[in-house]
C-alpha cells in the first residue's frame, strides 16, 4: 500500500489517504506522529474509513503543536503488520495582522493601508471597506499586504481577512475617517470687535484640532470638536490694527480669514521702555502705569515672571533674557475690571567670545609635525595628479591599458543551497529563519523544502539541515514562484541521500517526490528551469 496524497481538508483536520491491492484485507491501522523539533511521538485522534479501492484516514490536530512531523501508519494484515512513512505539516495558530501606521482621519479619498503578515503561507487574502469586499496584494518578499482604495464621507470601517492554507481564518479592523469639509469661521463681520475685554469667532468644525492667529493672543479657551461653538480671547498689542485665523481640522484641511480689530477706549495705558536688542544677557526695562489698576503681572515668553506691585509711579525692573525673540508683556487689571496688556520683542544676541591662543617655542614641535603632515599630504596628491595626467595623456595618444581583475573562488553571493547546523532540542525552523534570513516569517517554506524528504535521519546523524543562502531565498521571492521550494526539495533528498550514505539519482528522487524532469533540469509548477552544481558543502543553484 501507498500514501496517495495528505490533504488539509477543514480546520485541525488532516486527510490521509491510502491506496493499494489488498485495502480489504486490512484488520487494523495506527497512526503516530513525531515531532522533529521536540522528538516526541504522538498518537493522535483519528477516523478511518475503508472503501472498495482506499482507505481515508482524518487526523484531528486539535491538541498537536504548530511543527513538522514525520507520519507513520502501521496497518495489520492478521498478526503481519506493514508500515508507511511520510511528512506532515501542523499549523494551527492562525497567521497574524499588522497595520502599518496610518492617520486616523484623512482628507484625499484614495488611501494606500499597508501591514505586516507574520505568515507567507496565504492561500486567500481580501479586504471589506464598509462591507464593499475589495482585493488585497500580497508582497511576500517584505511579508506585507497593500490595499488600494477609496473612502467615503465619514467614517469607514476597514476589514482584512484572511486564510492559510491550514485553513487557518484570522482578521484585523481599523477605522479611518475621512473629512473633506473645510472648517468654516462662521463670523458675518470682517472686523472683530472688543466686547467685555474680549474678542470672539465663531468655528463650524466637527473635528477641529487648532486655531491660529497671525499675531499674539491670550487667554483662549479649550479648543472642542463641536460645530458653531465660539472662541473668545485677547490681544495684548492695543496697536494691532487687523488679524488673519486660521483653523485646522485634524484632516488637514485649513480655512483662513483676515479680520479688521476695533478697540473699546480704555481708561488706562502701560508704558514699556527697553532697547529693541541687547548684546546683555540681564538688562533693565522702565514701566509707567498709566491710570488707577488693581495689580500688574510681568510676562516672558508668554510666562508670568513677577507680580508688579508699585501701581501707580513709574519704577524699573530688571530681566533675564533668552538667546533670540524675547517677548516681555505687562497685563495690568484696572479698577474697573478692564484689562490692558502691553508687550514689546527684545532681541538678544550674545557677544561673541574669543579666544586668543600663544604659540611659545616650547611647542614648537607641535607645528614642525603639522607642516610634515601637509607637505606629506600635498606630495601624494602631486604624484596623483601626476598619475591622471599621464592616463589622460595616454588615452590622448589611442594607447590601451591592461586591467588586472583578481578573481575569488567565494560563492557566498550565489545563490546556494547551505548546510546549517541544528540542534532538535532547542532548535525549530524559526529560529533558523530568524538567523539566516531576519525573519521568523520564512519559516514556512522549510516545510515545503522537506516534505517527504529523509530530512528527520540526516538532522539525526549530521546534526545540520539543509537550507537556502539568503540569496538564493531572494531570488526565489522576486520570481513569484514558491512552487520552487517543494521543487528544490529534490536537490534537497539529493543531497541527504549522499550524506546519510544511500544514494540515489536525482531522476529517481523526482519520481518518487512526484517533482517533474526535462533533460535533467527540474521544471517547478511555474515554470522555472531549476539546475544545480556541487561545490564543497553547499550546493550552487541556478534558476531560469
Amino acid at each position: 500500500m501507498t500514501i496517495r496524497k495528505i490533504e488539509y481538508v477543514s480546520k485541525n483536520n488532516i486527510l490521509v489517504d491510502l491506496q493499494g491491492n489488498r485495502i480489504q484485507s486490512v484488520k487494523n491501522i495506527d497512526v503516530f506522529l513525531t515531532s522533529i523539533n521536540l522528538g516526541r511521538t504522538l498518537k493522535p485522534p483519528k477516523e478511518t474509513r475503508v472503501q472498495k479501492d482506499k482507505i481515508e484516514i482524518l487526523i484531528n490536530t486539535t491538541n498537536l503543536s504548530d511543527d513538522i512531523y514525520s507520519l507513520t501508519v502501521d496497518y495489520f494484515y492478521g498478526n503481519e503488520k506493514e508500515s508507511l512513512r511520510g511528512i506532515l505539516v501542523i499549523k494551527n495558530k492562525p497567521p497574524t495582522i499588522s497595520f502599518s501606521s496610518i492617520p486616523l482621519f484623512q482628507n484625499q479619498r484614495k488611501v494606500e493601508i499597508t501591514g505586516r503578515l507574520d505568515s507567507l503561507n496565504i492561500n486567500e487574502i481580501f479586504a471589506l471597506v464598509n462591507n464593499r469586499r475589495e482585493i488585497v496584494s500580497l508582497d511576500r518578499v517584505q511579508s506585507r499586504f497593500i490595499l488600494s482604495t477609496i473612502l467615503t464621507e465619514g467614517t469607514n470601517n476597514i476589514s482584512v481577512f484572511l486564510k492559510d492554507s491550514f485553513n487557518n481564518i484570522n482578521s484585523n479592523q481599523i477605522m479611518i475617517i475621512l473629512d473633506t469639509t473645510l472648517p468654516e469661521i462662521t463670523s458675518k463681520e470682517n472686523t472683530i470687535v472688543e466686547s467685555n475685554r474680549r474678542f470672539s469667532i465663531t468655528v463650524k468644525e466637527s473635528y477641529l484640532q487648532r486655531i491660529v492667529f497671525s499675531e499674539m493672543i491670550s487667554n483662549l479657551q479649550e479648543i472642542k470638536s463641536n460645530d458653531l461653538t465660539t472662541y473668545f480671547f485677547s490681544i495684548p498689542n492695543r496697536n494691532l490694527k487687523n488679524i488673519k485665523v486660521i483653523v485646522y481640522d485634524r484632516a488637514g484641511n485649513s480655512t483662513s480669514r483676515d479680520f479688521d480689530i476695533k478697540f473699546e477706549k480704555e481708561d488706562g495705558d502701560i508704558l514699556i521702555t527697553a532697547p529693541q536688542k541687547s548684546e546683555k544677557e540681564d538688562i533693565k526695562i522702565d514701566i509707567t502705569p498709566q491710570g488707577n489698576f488693581r495689580r500688574l503681572t510681568l510676562y516672558l515668553q508668554g510666562i508670568p515672571i513677577a507680580l508688579l506691585e508699585n501701581l501707580s509711579k513709574p519704577f524699573s525692573t530688571n530681566i533675564q533674557l533668552q538667546p533670540g525673540r524675547n517677548i516681555i508683556r505687562v497685563e495690568g487689571f484696572l479698577q474697573t475690571g478692564q484689562v490692558i496688556n502691553r508687550s514689546i520683542t527684545i532681541e538678544y544676541i550674545p557677544k561673541a567670545d574669543y579666544q586668543t591662543e600663544i604659540t611659545t617655542p616650547h611647542n614648537q614641535g607641535d607645528i614642525y609635525r603639522e607642516l610634515s603632515k601637509l607637505k606629506r599630504e600635498n606630495e601624494e596628491l602631486k604624484r596623483k595628479i601626476q598619475e591622471l595626467e599621464d592616463t589622460i595623456r595616454k588615452l590622448s595618444e589611442g594607447k590601451t591599458f591592461e586591467r588586472v581583475i583578481v578573481k575569488t573562488d567565494s560563492v557566498e553571493n550565489i545563490p546556494s543551497l547551505i548546510r546549517v547546523d541544528y540542534d532538535p532540542t532547542f532548535d525549530n525552523f524559526a529560529k533558523i529563519s530568524k538567523r539566516l534570513y531576519g525573519s521568523e516569517s520564512f519559516s514556512i517554506y522549510f516545510y515545503y523544502l522537506y516534505e517527504n524528504t529523509k530530512i528527520t535521519e540526516l538532522v539525526s546523524q549530521k546534526g545540520f539541515i539543509i537550507a537556502p543562502n539568503k540569496k538564493l531565498l531572494d531570488l526565489i521571492l522576486k520570481t513569484g514562484d514558491i512552487t520552487m521550494f517543494s521543487s528544490l526539495s529534490g536537490i534537497v533528498e539529493w543531497w541527504i541521500s549522499r550524506e546519510i550514505k544511500q544514494p540515489e539519482s536525482i531522476q529517481s528522487i523526482a519520481k518518487r517526490l512526484g517533482i517533474k524532469l526535462s533533460n535533467g533540469r527540474i521544471i517547478s509548477e511555474g515554470g522555472k528551469s531549476i539546475t544545480f552544481s556541487p561545490k564543497e558543502k553547499q550546493i550552487l543553484v541556478y534558476i531560469q
